[in-house]
């Protein structure tokens, strides 16, 4: 549905658009309550969830990672939610970034 092709919006956004917008995002999407989560937890969002945590300044990222880590339980019941909980254990890389969106067919 919307939320679902929204979800994929964001993705590409933060994939592919300018540097400066892409940065911005990735404080909007820390920023709005819930939707870091959200997006981590969604088909078309994890990768959207994890190309934030790469965007973010590194006390950003401490408080983007403290804020998923707060909601694990929910984040390893879902398929691509498990994705971002390996991606963030393993550290932020491009090859992992790659190899994660592989594994869930994006």
């Amino acid at each position: 549905g919307a939320e679902s092709n929204g979800c994929a919006v964001v993705s590409a956004a933060l994939s592919y658009g300018l540097d400066w917008d892409r940065h911005a995002l990735a404080q909007v999407v820390l920023r709005e309550h819930g939707l870091l989560c959200f997006l981590a937890n969604s088909r078309h969002g994890h990768t959207a969830a994890m190309r934030a945590l790469d965007l973010l300044t590194a006390n950003d990222q401490e408080v983007a990672r403290a804020r998923l880590r707060a909601q694990d339980a929910s984040l390893r019941h879902s398929r691509y939610g498990r994705i971002v909980v390996e991606y963030m254990e393993s550290g932020n890389s491009d090859q992992l970034f790659l190899s994660a969106a592989s594994r869930a067919g994006a």
